[in-house]
Parts: structure tokens; C-alpha cells; sequence
């Protein structure tokens, strides 16, 4: 909050002023996501049970809505390297909470996300991302680490689904893409299925790091060159991460163009 004559002024990260209308907007925002994710998350839990395929229809759904809520809108550029009949892991930057959905929006397969264990714990949304088969790493311990890698390499190949890693770990909090954790390759080899970069653009802005304000903004999926098995064969962990984060950084910088 800043002194602005007799006006006391909220001021976004950008330390611009921010009008009435986005606090308000930000108000509804915040209630519908409370509401949603009870309903939403509700209906996941139940309808897992019956047909996962529905119930992550319904996942998919709520990160539409809550896109359209925040005027967000998703564009993406080199959907003609991917193919719909192919499984894929896909390498990410990690900017925003944003990117989880808006890379459901721009990306037309059946994802699963690796995730830290806590969002599991969150009342609701975590019970709904378990029940749909979001697969939660423990960093803290190598060895049920490795576990949650075993457990979504087989849910990949037994259910065909596409797996979705941010190696960075956490959030960047400049839009710089962080160093690579190398410890996440682990499951692009064992995928045996080719590994795509992703460059997530514009998400930071919708909700940026140490911030809880809600902006309109477009943001963009690049998708880089993959890495096909035949290609994995030749390189080790350290070289694929290398190669997918540079894929990933000249993603960005197209953007920029």
C-alpha cells in the first residue's frame, strides 16, 4: 500500500497503481476458486471412481473456466511436431501456477503431472489431482523419489497418457529459466517415448511469484524440437537436460521476437 495524497493506493508488482475494477475482479476470482474447487474437486473424487477419463475431462474443464475467468487466453506455435497418436514427456519452464492450466488448455492429450507431495494435502484439489493419477515426488527422499518415477513410467505406458516435469523444481521468480535438477531425466529415459521442450510464455504476468493479483494477459506454449528415443541412446542425463533446457531458453527468446 502506498500514500497517494489523501488516497491510500494498492500497488501490483510492477508498483503501478491497481484500479477498483481488478481488486474487484480478483474478489470474484478468489471466491469462484474457493466454490469450484470444492464442486470440481467433489465431482473428480466421485467420478474417478466410475471413469478416470471423464473425471480428467472435468480437471481439464475447470482450468478452462478458470482461464476464461481471468482472461487468459493460450495460443500455441509448433503443435505440428506433436502428433496425437504418439506419448510424449514433456520438459517445462516453471514460472506461474498459471502453467498447469494453461498448459491443459494447449496441449490436446491426457496429461499427468509430477508434483510436489504438499499440493496432494490441499483439501479438495489435492484429493482430486490423486484421484485422477497426478503422481506427487518426494525430494526430500531419494529413494521413494525414484518410486514416483518407477509409478509414472509405468502409468505412461499402461495407460497413455503423456507425463508433464518442471526439473527447475520451483517457480522463477525473474522468468529466467532456473538450473535443471538432472534427477527428473531419470523418467525420460525409462519413458522409452520422445522428450519434448516446452517454453511457457506470458504466465508470469497472469500471476506472478509473491504476488496474489490476477491479471489479464495471453499467454504462449512454443514447442520445441524432441528428443526421440533413438537420440536418448546417446546422451546421459547431464547432456539431456542441457539440450532440453537450451530448447526451452530459445523457446523463450522466439517469443520475445
Amino acid at each position: 500500500m502506498e500514500p497517494n495524497g489523501n488516497t491510500t493506493v494498492l500497488q501490483g508488482v510492477s508498483g503501478k497503481p491497481v484500479g477498483i475494477g481488478t481488486i474487484l475482479h480478483n474478489i470474484v476470482i478468489y471466491i469462484w476458486v474457493t466454490i469450484s474447487t470444492i464442486v470440481y474437486g467433489t465431482s473428480i473424487i466421485f467420478l474417478s471412481i466410475f471413469n478416470t477419463r471423464i473425471a480428467r475431462s472435468i480437471a481439464r474443464l475447470w482450468c478452462l473456466h478458470l482461464l476464461a475467468l481471468c482472461g487468459v487466453g493460450v495460443t500455441i506455435k509448433g503443435a505440428e511436431k506433436l502428433s496425437r497418436k504418439e506419448r510424449y514427456v514433456f520438459i517445462a519452464n516453471h514460472q506461474s501456477f498459471f502453467d498447469i492450466p494453461t498448459l491443459y488448455a494447449g496441449l490436446p492429450f491426457s496429461l499427468s503431472f509430477i508434483a510436489k507431495k504438499e499440493l496432494f494435502f490441499i483439501p479438495f484439489f489435492g484429493w482430486g489431482i490423486a484421484a485422477i493419477g497426478h503422481i506427487w515426488i518426494d525430494r526430500e527422499h531419494a529413494r521413494k523419489a525414484r518410486k514416483s518415477i518407477t509409478r509414472a513410467t509405468e502409468k505412461l505406458k499402461r495407460r497413455g497418457i503423456c507425463l508433464v516435469l518442471f526439473p527447475e523444481g520451483t517457480r522463477s521468480i525473474t522468468g529466467e529459466v532456473l538450473d535443471f535438477k538432472r534427477g527428473s531425466f531419470s523418467l525420460a529415459f525409462e519413458a522409452g517415448v520422445p522428450v519434448v521442450p516446452v517454453s511457457v510464455c506470458g504466465t508470469r504476468d497472469v500471476l506472478p511469484k509473491k504476488t496474489m493479483l490476477f491479471r489479464a494477459r495471453q499467454t504462449t506454449l512454443v514447442i520445441g524440437d524432441p528428443v526421440y528415443p533413438a537420440d536418448l541412446a546417446a546422451m546421459d542425463k547431464q547432456t539431456l537436460s542441457d539440450t532440453i533446457r537450451q530448447r526451452i531458453i530459445a523457446g523463450l527468446d522466439l517469443k520475445k521476437q
